[in-house]
C-alpha cells in the first residue's frame, strides 16, 4: 500500500464487498445475503467485473474496512483475497481450495467459511464481544494478517528471484 495501514478499530466498516453480484450459486448466496441487509456490510455492487468503479476507490473502501469479503471469481483464487491482505484487510472466504491445507495459501490468517449463510453467525460474534475483547480480537486477527501476507510476499519474491537467476544461469 501506499498508504500507512489504518488500525482495525479505526476503520468505518466492519465488512466490505464492491463486486459484481452474479456469477455462481456461492456468489448468488452472498449477494442475497448483502442485498436483504441480513449482514452488517457495505456493499456496491459492480455492472460488471472490472467495471464501473475506478480502481482508487475500491482501495479506499478496502482501506477502511476490516473484513473483505472474497468470493470466488473465474478461478479458485479471488484477485479480493490479495487486495484485502495489501490493504490491511482480514479476508473472508468460503471453501476456498487455494486457502485451505494443502492449498498455495494455506497458511493464510483468514476467516474459513463453509458457506456464505455463516457470515452473519462470524460477525454477531465479534459485534457480541465486550469493546475491549472486541477490540483486542481484530487487531490481533488484522496484526496476523499483515505479517503473514509480509512473509507471504517475502517468499514470493525469493521463488521468483531463484527462477531467473536460474533461468539465466546466474546461481
Amino acid at each position: 500500500p501506499t498508504s500507512a495501514i489504518v488500525p482495525a478499530t479505526s476503520r468505518r466498516y466492519l465488512c466490505t464487498f464492491m463486486g459484481y453480484p452474479r456469477q455462481d450459486p456461492s456468489r448468488e448466496e452472498l449477494t442475497g445475503l448483502l442485498e436483504g441487509d441480513q449482514l452488517p456490510c457495505a456493499y456496491v455492487p459492480t455492472p460488471a467485473f472490472s467495471a464501473g468503479y475506478p480502481p482508487s476507490e475500491y482501495a479506499i473502501r478496502l482501506e477502511d474496512s476490516v473484513f473483505a469479503l472474497a468470493p470466488r471469481g473465474h478461478a479458485v483464487e479471488s484477485i479480493r483475497f490479495f487486495d484485502a491482505l495489501e490493504r490491511g484487510c482480514i479476508p473472508v472466504v468460503v471453501k476456498a481450495s487455494f486457502a485451505d491445507v494443502g492449498g498455495p495459501m494455506a497458511g493464510a490468517p483468514v476467516v474459513r467459511l463453509s458457506r456464505w449463510g455463516e457470515l452473519k453467525g462470524f460477525l454477531d460474534g465479534i459485534l457480541a464481544l465486550q469493546e475491549d475483547e472486541r477490540r483486542e480480537r481484530l487487531l490481533g486477527m488484522q496484526r496476523d494478517a499483515i505479517a503473514w501476507w509480509s512473509e507471504e510476499k517475502t517468499r514470493w519474491q525469493a521463488r521468483v528471484r531463484g527462477v531467473v537467476q536460474q533461468g539465466f544461469g546466474l546461481e
